[in-house]
C-alpha cells in the first residue's frame, strides 16, 4: 500500500510558478511527513499558477483528475503541504474533501496531519478551517489590493504598457517583494516633446488625430515601438490626462464594480501644463459636437471656428431674427486700380442667413458683408479684454472654493470616524472564532462568517469612500493654483492675438465670444471668459 500515496503541490500565482522555494518547499515537507508515516509517494500533481480562491473546484483541471482518480480507487492518500492547497473557498472546499473520504481516501496536510472528515464535528471542524483559509485569503488580496493602491498614490510604477513620452525608472527603495525595486515613471526627453508638439497642434492649430499623424509621419518620427503614427495612437495620447500630471487608473468598488479614476496631481508626470490639456480638451470636444451634424439653429450651441474659412466670426456669428447660424458666402467683385488700370476680380465675403427667405420669421436684413463686421467685433474684444480686471470675481471664485474644501475635509473626517468604528467591530468578531470553535459563542459559524464578511465590506466601502472624498479634495485645491494664473492670461490676450495668424485669431476669440448675435443697427457680442478660464 505504500505505493498508493500521491501528493498535490499547489501555487497560486504565475510569479511563484518559477520560485525556487514555493514548490520544492512543499515538496520537502510532504515527503518528510510520507516519511514519517512509512509511505512513498507514487505520484506528484502539480497546480501551476492556481487560485484556490478565485478558482473553483470544477475549474480546476488537477483537482478534477484528482477526484476521477479517486472514484477509479487509483490511490489510499493525499498529502498536501497545508489544508489551503485542496482550496480555500469555504463553501466549497470541505465537500472537496468529503468526496475524497467518501471515495476511501485519506487526506493529509504535512503542516496539520489527519485531515478527516468522518463525523459532525469534523465536518464543523473543516468547515471553520476552510472559511479561516477564506478569510486569510480575502485578507490577502485586501492587503496586495491596499499595497497597490498605496503604491499608486505614491506614484509608483505598478506594471503595463509604458505610456509613450515616458521611461520607467528603478529607485533605490525596496519593493514589497524580495529582490525589487520600486520603479517610477519620468518623463523620456525626446518623446515628451513629441507630445508636447502633439497637443500644440491639436490647441493652437485645431489639428486633428489624422492630420497630426500625418505631420509626425512626415518628420519620419516614429512612436516607441519603431512605427509611424495612427489617428488612433495620437487620439489615445490626447485623451490620457497623464500627460498633465494626472495618471488614470481603475479603481474597484466594494462591490467589484471597476470604474475609472485619476491620481492627484503629479508635477514630474506633468509634460504639457493643464492649460495646454484643457485646451487641447476644448478643441477636440468642439469638432467631435460639429462632426454629429446636430442643427445648430435649434439647439443653440456655437459651432467650433472652421479653419478653411477665411472671416473670423465663422462658427460663432448666428442671426439675431430666427436664432440661426449665419453660413458664409462670397462673389467675386472686378474693378480697375488706378495705377495701371488694369481690371482685377476680389472676393468679397459675407454671412447670410439661409432662413432668411422664410415668411414665418420676417428679417430685415438676411446677409451682412464679412469684413466690417469682423472689425467691429476684434474692434469690441480687444477694448474689452485690454481693460478687463478679473480680481473682484478671482476673489469670489477662491471663496467659494475655500467652502468646498471645508466641506469635503468635514465629510473625510466623518469617514474617517465611520472607518475606525468599523475596523474596531470587526476585531471584536474575529475574537469570537475561538469561542466558536470551544462551543461558547452565541454566533453559528454560518451567523459570524456573514458578520465578518458585511463588516469586511462595509470597511473597504468606507476606504474607497475617503480616497474618493481626498482625490476630489486635492482636484478642487489644486483648481486654486489655476485661478491665480488667470489675471496673466488676460493680461498678455490682447498683444498674442495682434500677432498671431488668422487660424489662431479665430480659435483665440471663439475662447473669449460664446457668440455674437447680429440684427441690422445691432450687434449683440456674448463675452463667455468664465467658461473658457476656469
Amino acid at each position: 500500500m505504500d505505493n498508493r500515496t500521491w501528493a498535490l503541490y499547489r501555487v497560486s500565482t504565475a510569479g511563484q510558478v518559477n520560485s525556487d522555494e514555493d514548490i520544492p518547499m512543499q515538496r520537502n515537507a510532504c515527503e518528510r511527513y510520507a516519511t514519517q508515516q512509512g509511505w512513498t509517494i507514487s505520484k506528484e500533481v502539480f497546480e501551476r499558477g492556481v487560485s484556490g480562491w478565485k478558482k473553483s473546484a470544477d475549474q480546476r483541471d488537477e483537482l478534477v483528475l484528482l477526484k476521477e482518480a479517486a472514484l477509479k480507487n487509483q490511490f489510499d492518500n493525499l498529502i498536501v503541504y497545508h489544508s489551503d492547497r485542496l482550496g480555500r473557498k469555504s463553501e466549497e472546499s470541505p465537500f472537496v474533501l468529503k468526496f475524497l473520504h467518501d471515495n476511501h481516501v485519506a487526506v493529509h496536510s504535512a503542516s496539520e496531519g489527519h485531515l478527516r472528515s468522518e463525523n459532525h464535528v469534523d465536518a464543523l471542524l473543516n468547515y471553520i478551517r476552510y472559511w479561516n483559509n477564506e478569510g486569510e485569503s480575502l485578507k490577502t488580496s485586501m492587503r496586495v489590493t491596499e499595497e497597490m493602491q498605496r503604491l499608486r498614490q505614491q506614484d509608483f510604477y505598478v506594471g503595463g504598457q509604458t505610456p509613450f513620452g515616458f521611461s520607467v525608472v528603478e529607485t533605490n527603495q525596496k519593493h514589497w517583494k524580495k529582490d525589487k525595486k520600486l520603479k517610477i515613471l519620468l518623463p523620456h526627453i525626446l518623446q515628451g516633446k513629441v507630445v508636447s508638439m502633439i497637443y500644440e497642434l491639436s490647441a493652437y492649430k485645431n489639428y486633428g488625430s489624422a492630420r497630426t499623424a500625418a505631420v509626425l509621419n512626415e518628420m519620419e518620427i516614429t512612436n516607441q515601438f519603431g512605427r509611424n503614427f495612427t489617428d488612433k495612437f495620437i487620439g489615445r495620447i490626447l485623451d490620457n490626462p497623464l500627460y498633465s500630471g494626472r495618471r488614470p487608473y481603475t479603481k474597484i468598488l466594494p462591490d467589484g464594480t471597476r470604474v475609472p479614476a485619476l491620481q492627484s496631481y503629479n508635477p514630474n508626470h506633468d509634460i504639457i501644463g493643464k492649460e495646454l490639456k484643457s485646451l487641447s480638451d476644448k478643441r477636440r470636444n468642439s469638432r467631435k459636437g460639429a462632426s454629429l451634424g446636430v442643427d445648430q439653429a435649434d439647439t443653440g450651441e456655437a459651432n467650433p471656428s472652421p479653419m478653411s474659412s477665411k472671416v473670423l466670426l465663422s462658427g460663432i456669428i448666428f442671426c439675431g431674427y430666427c436664432g440661426s447660424k449665419l453660413t458664409t458666402d462670397y462673389s467675386y467683385k472686378d474693378y480697375k486700380r488706378k495705377t495701371d488700370r488694369n481690371t482685377t476680380r476680389m472676393i468679397c465675403y459675407r454671412y447670410i442667413c439661409k432662413r432668411g427667405k422664410e415668411k414665418k420669421v420676417p428679417h430685415e436684413k438676411k446677409q451682412v458683408g464679412c469684413k466690417k463686421l469682423d472689425e467691429q467685433v476684434e474692434e469690441y474684444v480687444l477694448n474689452y479684454m485690454s481693460n478687463l480686471d478679473l480680481s473682484l470675481m478671482i476673489k469670489d471664485i477662491k471663496q467659494t472654493r475655500s467652502k468646498t474644501l471645508t466641506n469635503l475635509n468635514q465629510q473625510i473626517k466623518t469617514v474617517e470616524k465611520q472607518l475606525s468604528k468599523k475596523e474596531v467591530e470587526l476585531k471584536r468578531l474575529k475574537e469570537e472564532v475561538t469561542k466558536v470553535l470551544l462551543g461558547e459563542s452565541v454566533f453559528t459559524p454560518e451567523l459570524l462568517q456573514e458578520a465578518i464578511t458585511g463588516t469586511t465590506a462595509s470597511i473597504e466601502h468606507l476606504k474607497n469612500k475617503k480616497l474618493t472624498l481626498a482625490e476630489k479634495y486635492e482636484a478642487d485645491h489644486s483648481k486654486i493654483d489655476e485661478i491665480r494664473s488667470i489675471q496673466d492670461v488676460v493680461n498678455g490676450w490682447p498683444e498674442r492675438y495682434k500677432k498671431a495668424p488668422l487660424d489662431i485669431k479665430k480659435i483665440m476669440l471663439s475662447d473669449v465670444v460664446e457668440r455674437v448675435v447680429y440684427k441690422k443697427d445691432d450687434i449683440d457680442i456674448r463675452i463667455n471668459l468664465l467658461d473658457s478660464f476656469i
